[in-house]
């Protein structure tokens, strides 16, 4: 809490320090909150397009495990017994297989690398969000300032 406390003086400090009256610097916070809230919903909206990429992408990879179980489970001997007779020997060759498929391999790079993207875009947009807020409180700050005529 305290922290926060600092860093909304701090702020203050900085924003009185670059422009000249009371009103232009209520003005640019105004603007920055603006760019801010701009940028985060942007950010918001590459997030939401990765996500649905990876949902794609886990999709495909479901189907691809789906088609080589279908083959397992339907593979036989010579005497007409299932190749795989257990659940256990399925999910193992269903293991060897995906990990011997190249594509699915590469899909599951891919996976993992827009998992982390993804976990690093909505840690950005956090950070954001919470320097809206900051800036947000400064502007209420500054608005009663004015309103009750203590404004510099």
């Amino acid at each position: 809490m305290l922290e926060a406390m600092s860093m909304l003086t701090q702020m203050r400090k900085d924003l009185f320090a670059e422009a000249g009256s009371y009103q232009a610097r209520l003005i640019m916070l105004i603007e920055t909150l603006y760019l801010l809230r701009s940028e985060l919903a942007t950010a918001s909206f590459r997030r939401i397009k990765k996500a649905t990429k990876k949902a794609d992408l886990l999709r495909n990879m479901n189907l691809f495990e789906a088609g080589y179980m279908m083959s397992i489970c339907n593979e036989r001997d010579e005497a007409g017994k299932p190749l795989y007779p257990n659940e256990t020997l399925r999910k193992s060759e269903l293991e060897i297989r995906l990990a011997r498929d190249k594509d699915f391999m590469d899909a599951l790079n891919q996976s993992k690398k827009l998992e982390k993207s993804i976990a690093k875009s909505q840690c950005d947009e956090d950070i954001s969000a919470a320097s809206i807020k900051m800036m947000s409180s400064l502007e209420h700050l500054m608005f009663l300032e004015m309103e009750n005529g203590k404004a510099k």
